[in-house]
């Protein structure tokens, strides 16, 4: 069985965890506009499904640190999400990123 972000955002009570999460995506979500301006709608678009993602690979964690069974379905998603994540910090972001962050041609 499968939570949505939905519920796994209702079920902690403030101050959990998860909180810290749904302040971070909140906070996030205010300077998108900020994050258009500077990069595009592809980098918004990227870092809006990062927040989300990382919400949810937080959330399930929390889940399964507070008791709740890790299922197989569960250890699926976080193997997915955890690879999501490796594969960024190993060349993804940097695929991203690299059209703002060549400055052979500032010169």
């Amino acid at each position: 069985m499968r939570c949505s972000n939905a519920d796994l955002l209702c079920k902690h009570p403030p101050g959990s965890y998860l909180d810290d999460a749904k302040s971070y995506i909140r906070g996030h979500k205010v300077s998108s506009s900020l994050r258009h301006f500077l990069f595009g709608p592809e980098v918004e678009t990227y870092l809006s499904d990062a927040a989300g993602k990382w919400a949810r690979l937080r959330g399930l964690e929390s889940l399964i640190g507070e008791g709740e069974p890790r299922t197989p379905e569960r250890a699926e998603e976080l193997g997915g999400l955890r690879g999501w994540f490796a594969n960024q910090a190993d060349t993804g972001v940097k695929e991203l990123f690299a059209p703002y962050l060549n400055f052979e041609k500032w010169r």
